[in-house]
């Protein structure tokens, strides 16, 4: 499908990447194609296909692009991994690197200039633009694709390789086209890493597969100037795009109504929102912000999905406002439903013991379908939780990151979720829950002491886990690592709490507030 498509793409269509302040630079799908077809020559020639895995190692560029429909071409299997972030200690990412590499079985990589020299001296590397510099002959018969391995959060551990048949990859995008109803005119933005899933397949390959134009930012350039991705769908003419809930979030942080005027967002009409457990407050404040700049209420789409699963499992389609549900049994905050299953996914909540569970009955999300990586005759049992209704599909969070209180879990994402509802800004935050030392344990991380914060973590814990153990933290900044997407990773900072290497300070609950003395009141009653 998508190689398909390399063959036969309007030479006026291709990818906008964001250059400096305000400038973006235009590489046409001919182009890419050429490069992508020299990249696959290169790896002809140094033992990188076909069904060996590659790893690529680029910042958003066309680098990456071609270097990864290189490898598709060349039969190869491309290994996206995430780039430093800035700012993060070149030594510790080296080393998180070099782990990566051993676990994808990567023969030699692919890189940017400026990245290569991360590498260990003893792994094969190739510098993408090297390569590409004067394209070679395009192949005259192309190898047949291996498909592509992403890894996993790393939310609740390390992150984990997931081969991704090519198959399986097809019938996603065919999927999320069939979703969103993609048709020619469409044109897609995004600033979403482009080494995980939703920003790999869903903002890049998907479109890419549909031959749009495509306006590509990176993290940075999105969390340093949110206006200028919003400016994709006036100027742009953008109408679809992904983002994680903590994205919306930090529109909300940095923009207001002055900074919108004259905006107009009326071209888009699929913003899906995903990768965490999405806040039914924060969409109805993104709704306040910008429907007066055209954006509407169904064009908000909440979504779930997961890297074993290629993406997409579950969506609200384009034009229908998504709803809320009480958590079963009815006295929970109400959960922001992520639709109905795509076409080609079964959706099936299971209980503890394996089991089928009724709609409205809490347990374990399973995924079967053409796009699951495994195609065993199990289904694939995610680790999240979640509950059915009408078919649509309503999450509650990792089923590792919950303690049952009173006959109802409670989950870390509720629980912070609830935090930001309550002013504590989202980043700055992280609930952990599990037993430590035989005791049901609850733990907030602040990284900043805001007197505050630290009066809401309370209060929130007393009133949600009140037989718990309960801790709340200030920790250094830094220490709140974090996914690609935005989660916490809850479960490396759970055992560092448990093994006691987790650097923080306790804080106590606040004083009760102490009663005024009682004095008689003279000359009698009033």
């Amino acid at each position: 499908m998508i190689l398909d498509r390399l063959a036969d793409l309007d030479p006026e269509r291709g990818i906008h990447f964001a250059r400096g302040r305000d400038g973006w630079e235009f590489h046409s799908y001919a182009a890419l194609s050429a490069r992508a077809h020299a990249v696959a020559g290169a790896l002809r020639d140094r033992g990188g296909a076909p069904g060996r895995t590659v790893a690529l190692l680029h910042r958003t560029g066309p680098d990456f692009v071609a270097g990864l429909l290189g490898c598709l071409l060349a039969g190869a299997v491309p290994a996206p991994l995430a780039p430093p972030p800035l700012g993060h200690p070149e030594a510790l990412y080296a080393r998180r690197l070099r782990q990566l590499l051993i676990a994808s079985g990567a023969v030699l990589t692919l890189a940017d200039a400026s990245l290569s020299p991360l590498l260990s001296p003893d792994h094969p590397a190739l510098t993408t633009s090297e390569l590409t510099a004067t394209p070679g002959p395009v192949p005259l018969e192309p190898a047949r694709p291996a498909g592509l391995l992403q890894f996993t959060s790393g939310s609740s551990g390390p992150p984990r390789p997931v081969r991704i048949p090519y198959e399986a990859l097809c019938a996603n995008i065919a999927a999320i086209g069939d979703w969103l109803g993609l048709g020619e005119s469409d044109v897609t933005a995004s600033w979403l890493p482009l080494h995980h899933d939703m920003g790999l397949t869903g903002c890049l390959l998907t479109p890419v597969a549909y031959g749009h134009d495509i306006f590509l930012m990176s993290p940075e350039q999105f969390l340093r100037d949110p206006l200028r991705y919003l400016r994709c769908f006036d100027e742009g003419g953008a109408t679809v795009s992904s983002t994680p809930a903590f994205g919306l979030a930090h529109l909300l942080r940095r923009l207001t109504p002055q900074h919108l005027a004259g905006l107009d967002l009326s071209w888009l009409r699929a913003l899906i929102v995903g990768a965490e457990r999405v806040s039914p407050a924060l969409l109805d404040r993104v709704t306040a912000l910008l429907a007066p700049h055209g954006l509407r209420r169904g064009t908000l789409l909440p979504a779930y999905g997961l890297a074993e699963a290629t993406l997409a499992v579950t969506g609200v389609r384009p034009g229908h406002s998504w709803t809320t549900r009480a958590e079963p049994p009815g006295d929970a905050p109400a959960v922001v439903s992520c639709g109905p299953p795509v076409s080609g996914v079964r959706v099936s909540v299971l209980g503890e013991d394996g089991a089928e569970l009724p709609e409205d009955i809490v347990g374990e999300i399973a995924v079967r379908g053409g796009s699951v990586a495994h195609q065993g005759p199990e289904a694939l049992r995610t680790g999240d939780a979640g509950f059915l209704h009408g078919g649509e599909l309503h999450i509650l969070g990792r089923l590792g990151d919950g303690l049952k209180v009173r006959g109802r879990m409670v989950f870390a994402e509720a629980l912070e979720e609830q935090l930001a509802a309550a002013g504590v800004p989202h980043r700055r935050t992280a609930a952990l829950l599990g037993v430590h030392r035989g005791r049901a344990t609850a733990v907030v991380l602040l990284d900043r002491q805001h007197p505050g914060w630290v009066d809401t973590a309370h209060t929130l814990l007393r009133r949600e886990l009140p037989d718990a153990d309960r801790v709340v933290l200030s920790v250094p900044v830094g220490v709140l690592s974090r996914t690609t997407s935005g989660k916490p990773r809850r479960r490396p900072l759970w055992h560092d709490y448990c093994e006691g290497r987790l650097p923080g300070e306790p804080l106590a609950p606040p004083a009760p507030p102490t009663s005024p003395a009682l004095h008689p009141v003279r000359g009698g009653t009033r």
